[in-house]
């Protein structure tokens, strides 16, 4: 199963960013190549996952077949825990860098319509047998929604051009992540912003989010979306 977990989150950002409007952009593209040709860790990591996934299909090639051509399967259900950061600047939740509990959870309910095939226009393909859940108990092991509102104000330029994916006005990747990030062994962390590459999805082209494959470190691992396109499909 193991190879499955390596499609997963890979898998999570596609699917995301289908919830965009206008004329979105996923990031992914660029950046994968950018730490192809930059990284040669992540390189050997993303080859060495691709092998372990084609094993997988290749050993577990029937059960695939009959996953796709019938609404259920005997395997596990696996049940993924999400947090979500709002990265905000500090306006009322509800505001639009500030979405609310409602878009959240609408947003996290089409992921899971489109895993298991019930969307409109995925009926048939069949059911992954994955679900993701808002968490119920933080690092702490405290309750909590798996909404975690942090304001991003100090971060620097944050307000002003949000998150840099291919430019360098905002505020880096990483360092919006080292600002608020749970434990990825445990969590799989999604960072909702303001502003990607200067741009809020409001109007124009705009990247409306990106992730890595897996085989980028932990420190990268996760989901970048933009608050205005964090809602159901």
């Amino acid at each position: 199963m193991k190879g499955l977990k390596l499609i997963l989150t890979s898998l999570s950002v596609f699917l995301f960013l289908q919830i965009a409007s206008a004329q979105p952009i996923c990031g992914f593209d660029e950046l994968h190549k950018k730490r192809l040709k930059e990284n040669s860790g992540y390189r050997e990591n993303v080859l060495a996952n691709e092998t372990q996934i084609q094993n997988y299909i290749r050993e577990h090639r029937s059960d695939l077949l009959r996953t796709t051509s019938t609404s259920s399967v005997n395997s596990a259900l696996y049940t993924i825990p999400v947090v979500v950061h709002v990265v905000n600047t500090g306006g009322a939740i509800g505001s639009i860098y500030n979405p609310s509990d409602a878009q959240i959870t609408g947003a996290i309910d089409y992921l899971n319509q489109v895993f298991n095939g019930t969307y409109p226009g995925t009926e048939g393909v069949g059911d992954l047998q994955v679900q993701f859940v808002l968490a119920t108990r933080d690092p702490n092991c405290n309750p909590t929604t798996g909404i975690n509102r942090i304001d991003g104000s100090s971060l620097t330029n944050y307000v002003s051009n949000g998150v840099n994916a291919s430019t360098s006005g905002g505020v880096s990747d990483l360092a919006l992540k080292n600002f608020v990030r749970w434990d990825p062994s445990n969590f799989y962390n999604i960072w909702v912003v303001n502003k990607i590459d200067s741009r809020d999805g409001t109007s124009g082209q705009f990247i409306s989010g990106y992730a890595y494959f897996a085989g980028a470190s932990a420190s990268l691992d996760g989901t970048v979306m933009l608050a205005t396109q964090m809602a159901a499909g």
